[in-house]
């Protein structure tokens, strides 16, 4: 495949992982994980997000796990609120859970393409049926756009 001089390729801003969301404690079934929250900050205009958790019973059909975006430091100091069970406000996508993981099994999944507008922290909520377990963590890997030779 050839590119097009100047035209835009999408590339990894960092060459490793970076931790946006971790947390030490379970998440009960429909709340929304708050865990401890690194800033995203990133002039890039999408991540992909992985997460990696364990399911206290064995996954079900139709389990998923929503993505929040807090926006931060807009116009310089201005962050939006939050989210929680009652504001979802910016939902940035959802992991499927597959049918029938094992308990306490790792349960490793990747969201592609989430758009991002500066700095930023992310939620997750639990539509799994069950607790996700103590431990779970979600990562970014942010992409610039970067020219073509």
């Amino acid at each position: 495949m050839a590119f097009t001089t100047g035209a835009a390729i999408l590339e990894d801003e960092a060459a490793t992982l970076t931790t946006v969301v971790s947390s030490g404690a379970s998440l009960v079934t429909d709340a929304v994980g708050t865990g401890t929250q690194t800033t995203l900050s990133s002039l890039a205009a999408f991540t992909s997000l992985f997460i990696t958790f364990q399911s206290a019973v064995t996954t079900v059909s139709g389990a998923s796990i929503p993505v929040y975006r807090r926006d931060l430091n807009g116009g310089g100091s201005f962050d939006v609120e939050a989210p929680s069970t009652d504001n979802k406000q910016v939902y940035v996508g959802s992991f499927i859970v597959p049918v029938g993981v094992s308990i306490n099994t790792d349960v490793k999944l990747k969201l592609s393409a989430v758009p991002i507008d500066g700095d930023c922290t992310f939620y997750i909520g639990n539509l799994i049926e069950q607790s996700i377990n103590s431990g779970w963590t979600l990562q970014s890997d942010a992409k610039t756009y970067n020219a073509a030779a």
